[in-house]
């Protein structure tokens, strides 16, 4: 793939470079799906049933298994209507041995584009041979004058059965917000957090801690610690969609 060919942000107006980024389709990132793959997913979601593929993504999770996922408009779908998700566990990108179907809720902030999934293999290994795996959204446009806003979304899922389940997000990874001067001001003065995900030496019902860091070289550093509550991650100490407002 070509290499992109922006120039680097000034650092005066490197926040809003930062937000103009995220807005931008993720070609760059893309992962392309096999024709193999593609058919076996279209075969689960029933093909008459996608009108136009919005976005599609594959990764190899192991040697044998892909993790692939489609979001797609289907027939008579009218603009700001949900967005149909399918999230697989491919066996040699043929069969599939685990399933979610979910959407993406749409709003005049949410675009879907061809880039807009990313999926994330990093090694979130949450208990004893259980490894989730990531879907990265970025489907999000941040108003051109608007004083704050997000970026891309990050969910985390782990197999269960024949289900893949949600166990952490979907939440933002990235915030921006204007403390003086507004996002189109000449020099504007902004706060910028991006969130780290660390998978915690402590256990609680089974499953590792999970420690969410939002750091910022503006403005203070926040960090949460979540806890697995037998389904889902939680905390009692804080609201990942209000830590960099704390």
């Amino acid at each position: 793939m070509k290499e992109s060919s922006r120039r680097p942000c000034p650092h005066s107006v490197r926040a809003v470079c930062a937000a103009a980024i995220l807005a931008l389709p993720a070609f760059a990132r893309a992962q392309l799906c096999s024709d193999k793959a593609e058919a076996t997913l279209l075969a689960t979601i029933g093909a008459e049933r996608v009108a136009e593929v919005a976005s599609v993504a594959c990764k190899p999770m192991n040697k044998n298994q892909t993790i692939a996922a489609m979001a797609f408009k289907p027939p008579g779908y009218q603009e700001f209507d949900n967005i149909p998700l399918v999230i697989t566990l491919l066996e040699n990108e043929q069969r599939v041995v685990a399933k979610l179907v979910s959407e993406i809720s749409v709003d005049a902030t949410v675009y879907v584009t061809s880039g807009s999934l990313t999926i994330d293999t990093a090694r979130y290994h949450l208990a004893e041979g259980i490894r989730a795996f990531g879907l990265r959204i970025n489907a999000t446009r941040i108003p051109r004058c608007a004083d704050a806003g997000t970026g891309e979304e990050l969910a985390l899922y782990v197999r269960d059965g024949a289900t893949l389940r949600n166990v952490f997000g979907p939440t933002p990874t990235y915030y921006i917000a204007a403390r003086q001067g507004g996002l189109c001001a000449d020099v504007p003065v902004v706060d910028e957090w991006r969130m780290h995900v660390l998978v915690d030496k402590k256990a609680t019902r089974g499953y590792h801690d999970l420690i969410i860091r939002f750091r910022s070289d503006s403005a203070e550093n926040v960090e949460c610690r979540f806890a697995y509550d037998g389904r889902r991650y939680s905390s009692d100490a804080c609201s990942v969609a209000d830590i960099p407002v704390r």
